[in-house]
């Protein structure tokens, strides 16, 4: 039910705003909001919507201008790419 994340400092450089929309059949599901170089509030989503377990990979893709994240499961294979 738990998850954080953080980004290295030069992606920190490019985000201007504390928190990002997570749609769901197009409305807001919830927000991930950042309190120093963490952001959370992904897990709800996580397992909720996806499903995820341990051991799963995920994607998350953050749009700076729309203030919006999308997360979606993926590959092992899709995450060392």
């Amino acid at each position: 039910q738990s998850f954080v994340f953080s980004l290295s400092d030069e992606y920190q450089e490019l985000i201007n705003n504390d928190h990002f929309n997570i749609l769901y059949n197009k409305k807001i599901y919830t927000k991930i909001s950042k309190s120093s170089s963490f952001f959370y509030g992904l897990g709800k989503y996580l397992k909720n919507i996806l499903h995820c377990e341990i051991g799963d990979y995920i994607s998350i893709e953050l749009d700076l201008l729309q203030h919006e994240a999308k997360a979606q499961i993926i590959t092992e294979e899709s995450f060392y790419e």
